[in-house]
């Protein structure tokens, strides 16, 4: 036995038509799609796990019992604070400075929700759900305009006259 036979199994062979039929498919399939980048997919992670924490945490208030409707609303906007600044700093270049903007200004909100909840704490809640609803649908609609290729940012010139 070899010595990669251990960890490798025995390569198979192809003909040159198969290899051929085998590269024409390839190049289909991956002409097509456009490049995903690693930062990419970890920033669509990253909005599925702040997601899946909305889910989890609304789950445990409502399950538990011990958590105020306006402490979980706290947490969450600590937690996707976070969240948004770690997206931010993965993709900020490689999105379109439209997309900056609105995710600056949904950090401010948030931030300016946690003021609000001392001066207004009738309103803290709907107002946070709110901005919950804006946020994940924007990070629905930039995750499928990114998967078909159109969500990117446009190369600036040079030279400027």
């Amino acid at each position: 036995m070899g010595e990669n036979s251990v960890f490798f199994p025995r390569p198979f062979i192809l003909s040159s038509s198969h290899t051929l039929i085998f590269k024409a498919k390839a190049v289909i399939l991956f002409s097509t799609q456009p490049k995903i980048s690693m930062k990419e997919r970890l920033n669509t992670s990253l909005h599925s796990l702040s997601l899946i924490a909305v889910g989890g945490m609304a789950a445990w208030a409502v399950f538990s019992g011990d958590l105020s409707s306006q402490k979980l609303m706290t947490y969450l906007i600590l937690f996707l604070v976070i969240i948004e600044i770690f997206s931010l700093i993965l993709i900020g270049k490689s999105y379109p400075e439209s997309h900056t903007s609105f995710k600056i200004g949904m950090i401010a909100t948030f931030l300016i929700l946690l003021g609000i909840k001392r001066m207004l704490p009738g309103l803290f809640v709907p107002l946070t759900i709110t901005a919950l609803a804006v946020n994940f649908l924007y990070n629905f609609y930039t995750n499928n305009k990114r998967r078909k290729g159109q969500f990117k940012r446009r190369k600036e010139k040079k030279y400027k006259l």
